[in-house]
């Protein structure tokens, strides 16, 4: 007789939000640049930093990067606009915290009004939250000029803030989890939520991917190895990548 399988049970997505290139700031538009996909590669607007100041071909050139462009948020995404009022923060803490972090907020916001449960019923449940992040834009801004750091850097900015900024603004108390492991971060976010609920640990989870090029540091590092080109074909053209 053949072995059977203990088969998981299915896992249902309730409720799902997104700020991303093309003008895809609902699931819905999403859905619409996925069947009609379009180049939306840009250069690096004049909002976030002046690339050509760090523009030079040879990408080893020091303090320079050889790329130009990648995929940005359309500009009436202002990511330094943030309702701070709305979420409690008051307006020197929100001066500090990170834009993703401020993004997070209102998607996960969306995506729980999306998923049909009121947030005051879930206020203390052992709902668990991971997050995926890579980069921290917003720290080396900050910490351009010692002089000025802002009174709430450390929570504004701290990786294990970006999941807990989350939890406590929810009040949810199951686990909250910033976790990094490059460009298959918000991968491996969902995939931990997913063994919370099969492990019975939560009966709700919250996974998030997010990032924000803001300056030019992660452009120059990676030119040094050559990571940067590859950038301007990942999207479009996946096999043409060089695997990062």
């Amino acid at each position: 007789m053949a072995e059977r399988r203990n088969i998981p049970e299915p896992i249902a997505v309730v409720g799902s939000s997104c700020r991303l290139p093309g003008g895809a700031s609902t699931p819905s538009k999403l859905w619409e640049l996925l069947k009609e996909p379009r180049d939306l590669l840009s250069e690096v607007p004049k909002s976030r930093f002046h690339v050509q100041s760090f523009y030079h071909p040879d990408g080893e050139h020091h303090g320079a990067t050889n790329a130009t462009q990648s995929y940005f948020l359309d500009e009436s995404e202002d990511v330094r606009t943030f309702d701070y009022n709305f979420f409690n923060i008051n307006p020197r803490e929100a001066e500090s915290i990170d834009p993703q972090q401020r993004m997070l907020l209102e998607t996960v916001y969306e995506g729980m009004e999306a998923s049909g449960y009121s947030i005051q019923s879930l206020k203390g449940s052992d709902t668990c939250v991971f997050v995926g992040q890579s980069s921290d834009d917003y720290t080396a801004m900050l910490q351009r000029d010692l002089e000025t750091i802002p009174h709430y850097f450390a929570t504004g900015v701290a990786r294990s803030i970006m999941s807990n900024r989350l939890s406590y603004f929810f009040d949810w108390k199951g686990a909250s989890v910033c976790l990094d492991t490059a460009c298959s971060s918000s991968l491996i976010a969902l995939h931990l939520g997913i063994q919370e609920l099969r492990n019975g640990t939560s009966k709700l989870a919250v996974a998030a991917g997010v990032n924000l090029i803001l300056g030019p540091e992660v452009y120059i590092m990676e030119s040094k190895v050559s990571t940067a080109p590859s950038v301007a074909v990942r999207f479009e053209k996946p096999r043409e990548s060089n695997g990062l």
